[in-house]
């Protein structure tokens, strides 16, 4: 292949990459390195390295991604010039975001910023400045943040041509940024407004990732500022049209902050199909993703949730009727000894006539507590119903076993709750 060949492939090779087809774009990719070898086009080479480590990441093929970042690093120190190394240093900040240290990805993109800030005209320098903010926002870190993207958009407006399309996508992402930042240092009017500008700007353009990314932390603003119904019906629609791009990790990450919002509102049917759906997205990440220990924590801390859900009892958090049916099941299939404990609160009725239902039910939360103490793996307590209380004690010594129940009855009768002084 000649240099006009090649150069056709190259194009068709960013086109690719451009469109987010990252499996098209490596099936082609290790031919292109090796023709670009061949001719003698380093740069192009380093560039497409860029962009396979990049894909594989994008992917979530994290071993793949590392076994080319060091062909990748060993290129750039030899031939790469200041702009190639620093694009190499972003991207391996990409590698420690990925794996949540945080820290060592801010310590490559300074490095990548020492470098570049000698070419203030390069695109790459207010990309990184993002980069840079999106990472001490994940810290919350948010005077640093809005530091580094204050330098971002002073470089664009001072040494950048606004025509520039490419300039034009940088600070569409730099302004979320700054809305997000607006949004958690308490100057919401203005995140607001920056917010719907950036979404009215992508009216024809609501398929695509980014129009779905400024929805995601939309909602976040909207929970930020305590109206939850809102960012409810955000999520959903940045969940809708999460159908027209192929991406996992955006709709975990929306999944992530619509799950504890439906915990909190209430809504026990919605949370459950949601936690259903979060669960199958963590699964299909994990199976492409070489890291899934990350991903395993989550998954199991959201099928536990669902556990939770179904076995506890809602008002007091103690385990429910139906849990400790299954768990008398258990221990009566696996031949242990153990004793059934029905507590029954005296003038509870009274209470309820007297002071409400209100005050009845802070009474209820007061003994859950108490037994909330006593819970060990020989102890479990739950509510069966109304005023009624359930323990499984399992029993090494009978003699044992009285002494601790009448202890703990004893301990019963003398409780108060005070209200209202």
């Amino acid at each position: 292949m000649n240099n006009r060949g090649y150069q056709e492939l190259y194009l068709t090779l960013e086109e690719l990459y451009k469109a987010r087809h990252f499996k098209e774009f490596i099936e082609l990719q290790i031919q292109a390195v090796n023709i670009g070898q061949e001719l003698r086009e380093y740069h192009k080479v380093i560039n497409l390295y860029r962009m396979l480590c990049s894909s594989f990441f994008q992917l979530g093929n994290l071993l793949n991604a590392l076994e080319y970042l060091n062909i990748y690093r060993d290129l750039v120190m030899e031939v790469g010039n200041d702009i190639e190394k620093a694009a190499y240093y972003n991207m391996e900040s990409i590698y420690w975001a990925t794996l949540g240290m945080t820290d060592k990805s801010i310590h490559q993109l300074k490095m990548a910023i020492s470098i570049v800030e000698k070419y203030p005209k390069e695109e790459i320098l207010p990309t990184l400045y993002n980069n840079i903010t999106e990472d001490y926002l994940a810290l919350k870190q948010y005077e640093q943040a809005k530091n580094y993207i204050d330098k971002a958009i002073y470089l664009l407006k001072t040494e950048h041509d606004f025509k520039n399309s490419p300039v034009q996508i940088i600070m569409q992402h730099i302004r979320l940024n700054l809305a997000r930042i607006k949004t958690y240092v308490g100057n919401t009017d203005e995140a607001y407004k920056i917010f719907n500008e950036l979404l009215s700007e992508q009216t024809n353009d609501k398929s695509k990732r980014f129009y779905i990314e400024i929805l995601k932390y939309y909602g976040d603003h909207f929970e930020q500022i305590g109206q939850d119904g809102k960012a409810y019906e955000i999520y959903c629609e940045a969940l809708e049209l999460t159908a027209y791009v192929e991406d996992d990790d955006l709709q975990q990450g929306i999944f992530k902050s619509l799950c504890p919002l439906l915990k909190r509102l209430g809504r026990k049917d919605d949370l459950i199909e949601a936690q259903s759906r979060y669960i199958d997205i963590l699964n299909s990440v994990q199976k492409s993703n070489s890291i899934e220990m990350m991903y395993t924590t989550e998954l199991e801390n959201q099928k536990k949730d669902i556990i939770s859900y179904h076995s506890r009892d809602p008002l007091t958090k103690l385990f429910n009727r139906e849990y400790f049916e299954k768990k008398v099941t258990e221990y009566i299939e696996q031949k242990r000894s153990f004793a059934f404990i029905l507590i029954d609160l005296d003038h509870f009725k009274q209470i309820n006539d007297q002071h409400g239902h209100l005050v009845g039910d802070l009474a209820l939360k007061h003994v859950a507590n108490i037994f909330e103490k006593y819970d060990s793996v020989q102890f479990i307590s739950g509510r069966f119903g109304g005023d009624e209380f359930i323990c499984i004690y399992e029993v090494e010594s009978v003699g044992q076993m009285k002494q601790d129940i009448q202890l703990l009855n004893d301990f019963l009768q003398i409780q108060f709750l005070v209200v209202d002084d």
